[in-house]
């Protein structure tokens, strides 16, 4: 069953920058979602019209995620709204934060589903977490994708993994080029969590205390 939350719902709305804004839910259409205008949105944060967004919120069994586009800003009365488009299927995770480091090095993108007969998807990491993947591929491979089921297979660390994901956001990379952002995020429950946790630690731990410029190690304290 694809979740939708109900009115006057409150929602967490993610942008692609990972930036989480509060709203509430005005309006529930069969092909729409009408949602105030978030009152904590950044100054130099515009987000406009084709923008793609989660929408997520408290489920009886989980957190709900619904993945959406704005499609038009607006008011209703003295209500400042959002309406939103669904862009596919909502999901239920039981998902938490989690810390996000910077990685490198390929990735490959193999699709999921029946009849699928595309080469996987060759890309670079960007960052990575326990719960999901940001990655660079090339845009006209991106826009050929018939399917955002993936499994994600990429090195870490000292350690290879394999992890079945779905793609949830594409973020064009500024200035324009022909290399696109993709954020892949890993289904529940990851087989590999307690090896990928400790291979992000060690990532942090070597962060950390990887000196500066000035040759002092980098750290909470440092200035």
């Amino acid at each position: 069953m694809d979740p939708r939350p109900r009115v006057n719902e409150l929602v967490t709305l993610i942008d692609p920058g990972d930036q989480e804004y509060r709203s509430r839910v005005e309006d529930v259409g069969d092909e729409s979602l009408v949602v105030a205008r978030p009152l904590d949105l950044l100054a130099d944060h515009r987000l406009e019209p084709g923008t793609e967004l989660l929408v997520s919120w408290a489920a009886p069994n989980g957190i709900a995620v619904l993945p959406v586009r704005l499609v038009a800003d607006g008011t209703d009365g003295l209500v400042a709204i959002w309406t939103l488009t669904p862009t596919r299927d909502g999901w239920i995770e039981q998902r938490r934060r989690y810390v996000r480091v910077p990685a490198s090095g390929p990735l490959q993108l193999r699709l999921r589903g029946a009849d699928q007969a595309v080469e996987a998807l060759s890309g670079t990491l960007v960052d990575l977490s326990e719960g999901a993947l940001r990655c660079a591929v090339d845009l006209s491979m991106a826009d050929a994708l018939d399917t955002d089921l993936v499994s994600a297979s990429f090195h870490f660390g000292d350690q290879q993994f394999d992890i079945p994901a779905r793609i949830v956001f594409r973020r064009p990379v500024a200035p324009p080029t022909q290399v696109t952002q993709l954020v892949v995020l890993f289904d529940e429950p990851v087989r590999e969590a307690d090896q990928l946790r400790r291979q992000i630690f060690a990532q942090q731990l070597r962060s950390t205390h990887r000196p500066d410029r000035r040759g002092k190690p980098r750290g909470p304290d440092s200035d």
